[in-house]
């Protein structure tokens, strides 16, 4: 079975930040180890890059862009953005938004790339610290590992997905 971890901006500011918790640096060689492919999605990065960019932070920046550089990066295209419009509609006509009606709604985004690596992947998993969002979006088989248990699994080397 092969899987891919898509990292949402949370977990990809702890990954890029210049003084990298030794957790971290275990869970990367957890995914290494377990041949487990991962993935930045275009939408994490920009919105960790613009956080980055406005409070100044030029090592993250370059920390940022060598990890961009040495990771598979998934660019946003046309077709995502489709099914991201489909998302932030469906969620919301179920009663679940997972952010306010003017917002752009990262969360939809990452979900529409995750799910076109449906094609090259048996196993999807958005990894992130925010998993009550992610997870309205099982029935189109992605998975959520929450961070801080995605820390914690690497120890046992294992994956606890939430439900």
């Amino acid at each position: 079975m092969t899987t891919v971890v898509l990292i949402d901006s949370g977990p990809l500011g702890k990954i890029t930040h210049p003084k990298i918790d030794p957790a971290v640096k275990e869970w990367l060689q957890f995914i290494q180890n377990n041949k487990i492919a991962l993935r930045v999605a275009e939408i994490s990065d920009y919105e960790l890059r613009r956080n980055l960019l406005l409070e100044g932070l030029g090592k993250s920046i370059n920390r940022l862009e060598k990890f961009r550089k040495t990771k598979r990066f998934i660019p946003i295209t046309s077709e995502m953005m489709v099914e991201a419009a489909e998302l932030w509609a469906w969620v919301r006509s179920q009663g679940q938004p997972t952010a306010s009606n003017e917002s752009l709604d990262g969360d939809v985004i990452l979900v529409a790339q995750a799910i076109f690596q449906k094609d090259y992947f048996d196993e999807v998993i958005i990894v992130t610290e925010n998993p009550k969002h992610i997870c309205r979006f099982d029935s189109f088989g992605i998975c959520t590992w929450e961070w801080k248990q995605a820390l914690a699994d690497c120890k046992s080397n294992s994956i606890t997905l939430y439900n």
